[in-house]
């Protein structure tokens, strides 16, 4: 061709040709240009013979046979136009498609619009299209022309920009003469020509479609169903944006919008381009956005599509599944949910099988109902849910995954009995209600279809479902499921009912986890007191028997039984029971009076402590508590003071302990939740309302008791005179009359108790105070020195200055028991010669010093829940705590003797007496 062209560059004689490319690349061209029958896309031609019925395009015998390759890409276009099907044969789409004068795609659209009544607009398009573009750019002008066409320009789609630019010079057409509207067109950068071609193509196009029968309406179609009809023709150059301003495709193909477009400053999330076109990079060409949701329709023939978690929609009643869709590679759906019985019924019962009627989906389903229900509809779900409940539970409460046969088992049964038509909970209910009309029990499972292995009765009985203590019964459950906060063990407790759940006694758990529980503790000894119990089991097996779960730790009730069987003595600090896992220890879970969950932890101390306010507040809101609390009482005109009171509170009964409490100038009447408290209380008030109804002693007492040594007092740092008396008095009366005694219920036997002491009252205060003075003389030298070696020797001064503040802190004479006080002359006396000998000796004691702290923290710590103890236990702590005082005498002053032996040892024998007590109250 170029060859040709340059033999007419002269007129008369031969010319110059220039050629604008070089020799090289000239002469690596082909000689002559291919056939166009070799080069074009053959979807027109391919159309047109199927239409004319000339035969098979790839056995015509063509002069030049185009490529194989070319004539699959025809058909591939063909298809996408859903104008042959997948026999290549001409479809309904096809036939008139082919009578089309335009390019298939073109065509394609044409058809599409006159169903969706866009033809009017749509026919102007397609000629645009058809054409080269009547908008002009000239080098030299590019920006005044970009002005000019920015009026008609769309920012969603170039197709409107068209029907714009289209509409504008109708008008103009219509109003301006030929030669004006040509220089309309010059001043606009419109080429005049091309609008007259568009104009002629129209024309034909239009009787074409007219020809057709296609139905033409005048009126204006909206831009959804231009788009709709454009998109039939362009289902293969569709792409959403997926990175920045970069659009993925069909055919994994990545391109950008066209800058001259209007969609380009602001690209959409889906486009669809008449054609792509490479130059620097592919872009999209006459673009328009367009919604996704079209495409699964518009491309229902092209679609592929994909399925996957098939699953149970019990809100539904049917199986559904995930639906991916996509378009020659490009996603264009997701996850859309679908029934899969219409896919795949075969899959589609199983999964609801396994989901409806295995795992108990059908409970929640409309026609269903919740496992363990009775309604007679669904009276087989709610038999079998019982059982599969029931051996679950088993399974818990034993620790065990193998009773339960395994799903496949309740698979099987339902398999078996359900026809193959079955598919979701329509067609099942269908079914169902004929089937049991004449069987009833059709779909009931037995126990022992569901059983895998059925453990011992006698095994059974070592998992409890209650725990009794104290005529109360605490109901238990069970969870087998490692790593769960709720493995184990787990007991429900009341509010009103939480400070007298027994301290220890849940540490034992039940009689099925104690070889194991005891088995974990002894492997958790430290290797030089393990060695003494190999193989552990077998001493576990041996000591079991002797176990008899009571309250109090498990470790030590085990260390008490290996030490009778080996005679190794394990101490208890080397046990090590809050290492142990989670499950070895009882879960506490705390209910309110309506039964919500308050907490569930495995700490009972800490549950208590923090929700101590609340069991006393719920018991004093129990309904038969308003008449038992009274303030305000100077002498005892309340009746009796029962020992025991059980007040109902929402339907239950709660155990509370009416108390009397001690309000300084009177006494009230209160109730508490365990019966310690309630008489520790007691004790302090019944000394109260004595000295209430008995003001004239009193009155005496504060007169004549330590009168005239105020100034003694203060130099032996004691408290005051007016406190010193009030603490006298209470001392002496409560020492005359209540000592020893039991509670007083009522008032005679109050009345008693105070007339048998009263002779006593002013003999025991003179004794009091007797003491105190005694004491005072010492108490104001030991000061005097211990001020004078405070820098020399600190630590001493600082332990003895903190025993005196604890022995005479205030209300000390009426802490301890008349025994004890007459021991603290004694006391001051020892702590006096210790300063003294520690001014000759400065290391001497360290060791004593370190020991008897030791054995000052333990009663610090046991002290502090003093008021929740029984009288026995507040015996044995105060003998413990004032044998710390004869053990400082016994090491820092010989001379002055103790009243009992006392050493290291014995004072760690009382400190496990008290403890000892204090787990078996």
């Amino acid at each position: 061709s170029a060859n040709q062209r340059s033999g007419r560059c002269g007129r008369v004689s031969e010319g110059v040709c220039v050629r604008l490319y070089s020799e090289h690349d000239f002469l690596q061209r082909p000689e002559f240009t291919d056939p166009e029958i070799v080069r074009t896309n053959l979807a027109a031609v391919i159309l047109q013979m199927m239409r004319l019925g000339i035969g098979s395009v790839r056995e015509f015998p063509f002069l030049e046979p185009p490529d194989s390759r070319l004539i699959n890409d025809g058909f591939l276009l063909l298809k996408e136009l859903d104008a042959v099907d997948a026999q290549e044969q001409l479809t309904a789409t096809g036939k008139p498609l082919s009578q089309f004068p335009v390019d298939p795609r073109m065509g394609r659209m044409l058809l599409a619009a006159s169903a969706q009544c866009s033809l009017r607009e749509v026919l102007i398009i397609v000629a645009m299209l058809s054409i080269q573009d009547p908008r002009e750019r000239p080098a030299d002008k590019r920006q005044a022309a970009d002005e000019k066409h920015r009026q008609w320009l769309d920012k969603d789609s170039d197709f409107i920009s068209i029907l714009n630019l289209w509409q504008h010079f109708e008008e103009q057409r219509q109003a301006l003469t030929r030669n004006q509207f040509a220089k309309y067109c010059k001043r606009s950068f419109v080429s005049y020509l091309r609008m007259v071609e568009w104009r002629d193509l129209h024309h034909q196009l239009h009787t074409s479609c007219r020809d057709l029968g296609l139905e033409y309406k005048k009126q204006p179609a909206d831009v959804d169903s231009i788009h709709k009809a454009l998109l039939t023709g362009l289902l293969s150059h569709i792409g959403f944006r997926h990175e920045g301003r970069e659009y993925l495709g069909t055919r994994n193909r990545k391109f950008h919008v066209f800058p001259g477009s209007g969609l380009a400053k602001k690209p959409p999330k889906w486009v669809m381009a008449i054609e792509l076109l490479e130059t620097t990079r592919l872009f999209a060409h006459h673009c328009a956005s367009f919604n996704e949701e079209w495409l699964p329709e518009m491309a229902a023939h092209l679609v592929k599509k994909s399925h996957s978690e098939a699953h149970y929609h019990a809100a539904r009643g049917q199986v559904m599944a995930y639906e991916k869709q996509s378009l020659y590679g490009l996603t264009i759906v997701e996850r859309q949910q679908v029934e899969f019985g219409k896919i795949d019924p075969k899959q589609a019962r199983a999964v609801f099988i396994q989901s409806a009627l295995v795992e108990g989906l059908y409970g929640n389903s409309r026609s269903g109902g919740r496992r363990g229900s009775s309604n007679k509809k669904v009276a087989f779900f709610a038999h079998n849910s019982a059982i599969l409940n029931e051996l679950h539970e088993l399974e818990d409460r034993l620790r065990r995954r193998d009773i339960l046969a395994d799903e496949s088992a309740l698979q099987t049964f339902y398999d078996e009995l359900l026809p193959s038509e079955i598919i979701g909970l329509a067609s099942f209910e269908r079914w169902r209600k004929r089937a049991e009309q004449s069987e009833p029990r059709l779909l009931y499972v037995s126990r022992e279809q569901l059983t895998q292995n059925q453990p011992l009765e006698s095994e059974e009985a070592q998992f409890p479902k209650t725990l009794g203590w104290a005529d109360h019964d605490y109901p238990l459950h069970y969870l087998f499921e490692p790593g769960n906060e709720q493995d184990g063990v787990s007991v429900d407790l009341s509010v009103g009912h939480l400070n007298q759940v027994p301290r220890y006694r849940f540490d034992w758990l039940v009689p099925g986890l104690l070889r194991e529980k005891c088995i974990a503790l002894m492997k958790g000894l430290p290797k030089q007191w393990r060695k003494n119990f190999v193989p552990v089991p077998s001493f576990v097996d041996k000591v079991l028997p002797l176990l008899v779960p009571d309250n109090r730790p498990l470790h030590e009730g085990l260390a008490k039984q290996l030490k009778r069987l080996s005679g190794v003595d394990v101490p208890l600090d080397c046990w090590a029971p809050d290492k142990l896992e989670a499950y070895y220890r009882m879960n506490f879970r705390l209910f309110d009076e309506q039964g919500k969950l308050l907490e569930s932890v495995r700490d009972l101390e800490l549950l208590k402590a923090k929700y101590r306010d609340r069991v006393q507040e719920t018991i004093r809101q129990g309904d038969s508590s308003a008449g038992l609390e009274k303030s305000g009482l100077t002498k005892w005109d309340f009746g009796e003071l029962p020992a025991l009171s059980v007040i109902k509170k929402d339907k239950h009964e709660i155990r509370a302990y009416p108390a009397l409490i001690d309000d300084n100038d009177s006494v009230s009447v209160r109730i508490y939740d365990t019966p310690e408290l309630a008489k520790n209380k007691t004790r302090t008030a019944l000394v109260r309302l004595a000295i209430l109804e008995n003001t004239t002693s009193a009155k005496y007492l504060r007169k004549s008791l330590l009168k005239g040594k105020d100034l003694q007092l203060k130099a032996a740092h004691l408290p005051g005179r007016d406190l010193l008396n009030e603490d006298i008095i209470f001392a002496a009366f409560h020492t005359a009359c209540f000592a020893g005694q039991e509670i007083p219920r009522d008032q005679k036997s109050f009345a008693a108790c105070v007339e048998q002491g009263k002779a006593n009252i002013v003999t025991t205060a003179n004794e009091l105070e007797s003491l105190l003075v005694k004491q005072a003389a010492s108490l104001k030298t030991l000061y005097g020195l211990l001020r004078e070696n405070e820098q020399r020797f600190p630590v001493v001064v600082k332990d003895i200055q903190a025993q005196l503040a604890a022995l005479y802190a205030t209300g000390f004479v009426s802490q301890a028991s008349l025994h004890w006080l007459r021991q603290y002359p004694r006391y001051a006396q020892a702590a006096l010669i210790r300063v003294e000998k520690r001014i000759g000796d400065g290391e001497r004691d360290s060791a004593v010093m370190a020991e008897i702290a030791g054995f000052w923290q333990e009663w610090q710590a046991l002290q502090a829940e003093a008021q929740e103890y029984p009288q026995e236990v507040l015996n044995e702590l105060e003998a413990f705590r004032h044998m710390i005082e004869e053990y400082r005498v016994s090491s820092f002053a010989q001379q002055l003797k103790t009243i009992a032996p006392v050493s290291g040892k014995r004072l760690q024998k009382q400190l496990a007496k008290v403890k000892a007590t204090l787990h078996n109250s």
